[in-house]
């Protein structure tokens, strides 16, 4: 299977880290729980290029302690397809990038 053009085009336009909102279960545990949201209808991954924008565009929300920097790579691999992920939310100008599912030929 081929990964998707779109998985390269995401990973080009990411920083090689980025901040999402995320959590583990335990402090043994080996498995993530990445925050998701839905606005107008759209599930969306929030995802910011900086810890200053991370802290910046989560002040007051609750998910203040919840940012995880993460390599760009990393993130993508954990991907299956299907999501959408919102560079830098909270911004004037959010930047969507599709994922498109990973049977999916581009």
């Amino acid at each position: 299977m081929s990964v998707p053009a779109a998985f390269h085009d995401a990973l080009a336009a990411l920083p090689e880290e980025v901040v999402i909102i995320a959590w583990w279960e335990s402090d043994e545990s080996h498995e993530i729980t990445i925050q998701d949201f839905n606005k107008d209808g759209l599930s969306y991954i929030p995802i910011f290029t900086s810890a200053a924008e991370f802290d910046s565009q989560v002040a007051g929300s609750g998910y203040e302690a919840s940012g995880v920097m993460i390599n760009s790579r990393l993130l993508l691999s954990l991907m299956k397809g299907g999501e959408t992920l919102m560079i830098n939310p909270g911004t004037p100008a959010p930047r969507p990038i599709l994922l498109p599912p990973l049977d999916q030929q581009s």
